[in-house]
C-alpha cells in the first residue's frame, strides 16, 4: 500500500526481523534501533544484532538470518 501510494514506512520493535525486510523493499526508510527491547534482550536470541555509526546490519545467514533459541522458546510456551 505504501508503495502504490508513493509513501515510505518505518519499522519499529523486531530490528532483528525489521532489518531484511526493510533490504528487501525501497518503501522502508528507517528501522527504529530501540536496543532495550530487541529480541536478544529478550533473551530469544543468543547473537546481538551489529549496530555501529546509526547503521543496522542484518545477520548474514539464510533467510532472516536469526537464529532463534529454541530452548529459551520452550521455556516462554511452558509459561503459558
Amino acid at each position: 500500500m505504501a508503495e502504490i501510494r508513493h509513501q515510505s514506512v518505518m519499522l519499529h520493535c523486531g530490528e532483528e526481523l525489521a532489518t531484511p525486510i526493510a533490504l528487501a523493499f525501497d518503501v522502508v526508510g528507517r528501522v527504529e534501533h530501540l536496543p532495550a527491547i530487541g529480541l536478544y534482550e529478550l533473551g530469544l536470541i543468543s547473537e546481538r544484532l551489529p549496530y555501529a555509526n546509526g547503521m543496522l546490519t542484518p545477520f548474514n545467514g539464510p533467510g532472516h538470518g536469526v537464529v532463534f533459541d529454541v530452548e529459551r522458546l520452550g521455556d516462554l510456551r511452558r509459561l503459558e
